[in-house]
């Protein structure tokens, strides 16, 4: 079995550092996995996939099993509610814009709308850390508006402008990144921050002790005790048993 991994970048895990990108790349070769970077998959056929290369040189490539990790496409509601803004800044076919406060930029005579995750453009990643930390600032905004609004003011006078003065503006605050990159290993960027909560450099590790961390660290996120159960279970019977590979 032959195992090749194409990149459209020029390396693996764009966003982590060089270093971390050439330790992965050195993991995939010691597993004997072809990597392909700077080849763009043009077209799939049920049998082969068709793929540019650097020199921009086309080649049709056989295979048995693909797997397919492109990132995931725009809602049809948030497409829709795309069309129906006239604001020239609503015409990105990733999501909608939103200002610093996550409501969706130019909404006219409706009230706010939040855009929050993979649908909303706010100049951060697309992952599962910002979609967190944008779930628990628009729920102090909510929670404010439903004080005032407890307050017996009439629901037609309340503006969401005499909230946000007492809420500040949402600011994402980076704890770090984790891959794992096979074999039971993980890499792992986490930043140096400052005393005033900034950060400029980060930690680049990798290794066993790294998907250990990053196990904990994806554990301590689950939302309930049964899936944390359920989860810490399946981890143990693969350690014990490994992992199952077919069905019966």
């Amino acid at each position: 079995m032959a195992i090749t991994v194409f990149e459209a970048m020029p390396h693996v895990l764009g966003s982590f550092d060089s270093e971390l990108q050439q330790e992965t790349e050195a993991q995939f070769e010691r597993e004997h996995i072809n990597i392909q970077t700077e080849t763009m998959v043009t077209k799939v056929n049920p049998k082969a996939v068709t793929v540019r290369l650097k020199n921009g040189d086309i080649q049709n490539i056989d295979y048995g099993l693909l797997v397919w990790v492109a990132g995931i496409g725009t809602r049809p509601i948030v497409h829709a509610l795309s069309e129906c803004i006239t604001d020239p800044k609503q015409r990105s076919r990733r999501g909608l814009q939103v200002d610093g406060c996550l409501r969706v930029v130019g909404i006219q005579n409706a009230g706010s709308i939040f855009a929050l995750g993979d649908c909303g453009l706010n100049g951060h990643a697309p992952t599962a850390q910002v979609a967190s930390q944008e779930g628990r600032y628009c729920a102090t905004v909510l929670n404010a508006l439903q004080e005032k609004e407890n307050r017996h003011v009439k629901a037609s006078t309340l503006n969401l402008a005499e909230v946000l003065p007492n809420v500040n503006t949402f600011e994402y605050r980076h704890k770090g990144s984790f891959a794992y990159i096979g074999n039971g290993k993980a890499v792992a960027q986490i930043p140096k921050f400052s005393g005033d909560g900034n950060s400029e450099e980060n930690w680049n590790v990798n290794g066993r002790a790294t998907y250990a961390a990053w196990r904990g660290v994806y554990w301590t996120k689950l939302l309930s005790v049964k899936n944390r159960f359920l989860v810490g279970g399946d981890w143990i019977k693969t350690e014990v048993f490994g992992r199952a590979l077919s069905r019966e």
